[in-house]
């Protein structure tokens, strides 16, 4: 829309003036023409009322030949500027209505890290992981579903289920916030929701890299469909941390589990910004 009022009110003033232009134009050439006719005329020695005679009839017919000329030119004028009224009102419409008639634009954002949920049992089979969904369209969206696998360094792939929505309190005490149901990320907007994705798979939390992967279903209701978005990230797990991992006990929480964040802190690619 705004293209249309910089650049096309402008266009329009030019096509709607050319022919005024053309015009004058013509007319002080044909001033010319005229005046270096009747000099020719009496070199030549021609009576006045020859000359006269000659000069109308020659200005008669380049008259008939201009205003032909002239109609031309005004028609071609309309036309343009017809069509370039069309133009900016469709250019308008498609501009209004085309990003409404496209899907929503979704991508996932999973950041560099994951909480470990450590449970009364000591057995470790969910992990919090905070997504934001944004949407660069003018449609809003919904994703229906949101599910995590997990590469271990022995690359065994454990397939993670959402559970539940968490929320934090007090700085980083995680609580329950609500079962899982479609997001919904409104146009032009961001959603920030925190996850708890949970697997029926035994893992041995082994020192060494695991690799993330977070997907996304945007618009869809069968899992068994391919993803619509995706996210990955690495997370570095040193002995000293899984040493720490195994020695410490559950404490009292909402979600009665201890976070424990395993970051991701390979830092050679930060050695070699200058």
């Amino acid at each position: 829309m705004r293209w249309n009022k910089i650049v096309g009110l402008p266009l329009l003033a030019i096509i709607f003036s050319l022919p005024f232009v053309l015009m004058a134009t013509e007319s002080d050439t044909e001033d010319k023409y005229i005046s270096a006719l009747r000099n020719e005329l009496q070199q030549e020695g021609d009576s006045p009322n020859q000359i006269e005679t000659i000069i109308k009839l020659t200005e008669s017919q380049r008259y008939s030949e201009r205003k032909s000329k002239a109609d031309d030119q005004w028609r071609s004028a309309f036309i343009a500027l017809i069509s370039s009224v069309i133009g900016t009102i469709a250019g308008a419409i498609l501009g209004f209505f085309l990003p409404k008639m496209e899907g929503p634009k979704i991508e996932v954002y999973a950041g560099d890290s994951i909480d470990l949920v450590k449970l009364n049992n000591n057995k470790i089979s969910r992990v919090h992981v905070s997504c934001t969904f944004a949407n660069s369209a003018r449609k809003a969206g919904i994703v229906t579903k949101v599910a995590a696998i997990l590469t271990t360094p022995q690359t065994k792939k454990i397939i993670f289920q959402w559970r539940l929505f968490y929320k934090y309190e007090q700085g980083h005490i995680a609580v329950p916030d609500s079962k899982v149901c479609p997001i919904s990320v409104p146009a032009n907007q961001s959603v920030f929701q925190g996850i708890e994705f949970e697997t029926k798979d035994d893992v041995d939390w082994e020192a060494g890299e695991y690799k993330v992967k977070v997907f996304a279903w945007v618009e869809k209701d069968e899992i068994t469909a391919i993803p619509s978005i995706k996210d990955e990230f690495s997370i570095v797990l040193t002995n000293a941390f899984v040493a720490d991992l195994i020695s410490k006990k559950v404490q009292s929480a909402e979600l009665n589990t201890v976070m424990i964040r395993g970051r991701e802190i390979s830092t050679e690619n930060l050695r070699n910004i200058d």
